[in-house]
């Protein structure tokens, strides 16, 4: 009885521990479904935990990780990164027993001094060095962005600076043994290269040749070259064609500026024109025709930058005194300011306030020519009577004073007393090309002919 009532027991008791094993299957399947749905969101999971995902069985349980006698090994720690070597910081001043390289770029009313003088270098040795560098260096034109540079010795002694005011040009001084400085200017290495631009003008003449891709000062120096054959304000039509050939200087590949004009060509209703760059021995420049000719007159063909006509020389009915009249000269729209030249070489025989005429400057020139310039709103300080002025020199700005019905310049002309229309009158020529010089010319302007002809 003992021992039958022993195995019942022994039998509800494993009874007992087995009605747990559904439990341990529901936990499993449970846990299996979660982990399921949480990789379906989170995208595939680790291998370790693919494999806990399978519901332990009395066997899978007795399955170690990893061999018997095998220890499973840490994972290995973040190795920290690599330190990655720092350039030393420059000082932002110079110290006793430093020496230091500085650079930088001058700030509005800043000068080279104080610049220097912040970054703690002795005066004494600013001086010096500066003083040297104003040997071709004015720097009374400093401007905001200059740049420069020093180098600083342990003593506080500048054993080098460089000035920069563009990108050619570039001023440096270097100290030697004894002291003293030796300035110089850096050779910039740049290419000069022979460029041919064309336009038709549509609007304005200025707008051709930004259209073209000419710079100002290349523009303005086109308009110059036939200011004695061609008149801007009143011989430019639309449709008008022109070419020019020049030089274009590059620095490390890309266009730096416009250089120097060699030809060029203008073609119009007024006819067609070329002018040919001549460089005489002492540097300077003229243009000439094809044939050695001298480009320039006695006279401008306009006193003014390029405006437009809106009197002619003749009779017309006077917009203010409402009755015919001889109108004695040309006006030109103006806006007032506009820079008036002097069309000859001449002396000043009148500057002031005159009447109708406002305030007026008057010009004796040789062959018994006098110019008028009227209506202007400032004449220039300097130009009084008895002055000597030359072609092209800035004698006023045009206004709208005395008898005038808006802002413009009247420009007139006499000959021995009696009014001649300065647009028709035939000046002297300059002084033409002889000999083998004549004859050299001749053939580099044929050439520059044919690429002005086939820029069209």
């Amino acid at each position: 009885m003992f021992r039958s009532k022993s195995h019942s027991d022994l039998l509800r008791r494993k009874r007992k521990r087995g009605s747990f094993l559904p439990v341990f299957v529901v936990i499993g399947l449970a846990s299996a479904a979660v982990l399921t749905y949480s990789q379906m969101q989170d995208g595939p999971a680790p291998a370790l935990s693919a494999a806990r995902m399978v519901a332990p069985t009395a066997d899978a349980a007795e399955i170690p990780s990893e061999p018997l006698g095998v220890q499973a090994e840490a994972p290995a720690a973040p190795s920290a990164p690599e330190s990655v070597p720092q350039a030393p910081a420059v000082p932002e001043q110079w110290s006793d027993g430093l020496a230091v390289s500085f650079a930088g770029e001058l700030a509005p009313s800043e000068s080279m001094f104080l610049a220097l003088q912040r970054k703690n270098v002795p005066a004494a040795s600013i001086h010096a060095a500066v003083t040297a560098l104003s040997k071709q260096v004015d720097f009374r034109r400093s401007r905001p962005g200059d740049a420069w540079e020093v180098d600083v010795n342990g003593h506080g002694e500048i054993d080098r600076i460089l000035y920069k005011t563009g990108p050619l040009d570039i001023v440096v001084a270097q100290r030697d043994a004894t002291g003293s400085y030796k300035v110089s200017r850096v050779e910039v290495d740049t290419k000069t290269e022979r460029q041919t631009l064309r336009g038709t003008i549509q609007s304005s003449l200025w707008g051709a040749f930004d259209a073209a891709g000419a710079s100002p000062n290349l523009s303005q120096t086109f308009i110059d070259t036939f200011m004695y054959t061609l008149d801007f304000n009143e011989d430019t039509q639309s449709g008008d064609t022109f070419a020019a050939v020049s030089e274009a200087v590059y620095l490390d590949g890309e266009k730096l500026k416009d250089g120097d004009l060699l030809a060029a060509k203008y073609q119009g209703q007024a006819g067609t024109f070329y002018a040919f760059a001549h460089k005489a021995k002492d540097g300077s420049v003229s243009y000439y025709d094809a044939d050695g000719d001298s480009l320039k007159r006695q006279f401008l063909k306009s006193p003014l930058p390029v405006t437009r006509v809106t009197s002619k020389f003749g009779r017309r009915f006077h917009p203010v005194l409402k009755t015919m009249k001889m109108h004695a000269g040309v006006d030109y729209a103006a806006p007032i300011g506009t820079t008036v030249f002097a069309a000859a070489d001449g002396t000043v025989v009148y500057a002031g306030r005159k009447g109708a005429n406002g305030n007026l400057v008057s010009i004796r020139h040789s062959g018994g020519y006098v110019t008028h310039y009227a209506h202007l709103s400032k004449i220039q300080p300097g130009i009084v009577v008895g002055k000597r002025v030359n072609q092209r020199d800035i004698i006023a700005k045009s206004g709208n004073t005395g008898r005038s019905t808006g802002p413009h310049l009247h420009y007139g002309m006499t000959k021995n007393g009696a009014p001649v229309n300065p647009l028709t009158v035939d000046f002297t020529r300059g002084e033409p090309l002889k000999g083998n010089e004549r004859d050299a010319f001749k053939a580099r302007a044929k050439a520059l002919k044919a690429l002005l002809d086939g820029a069209e």
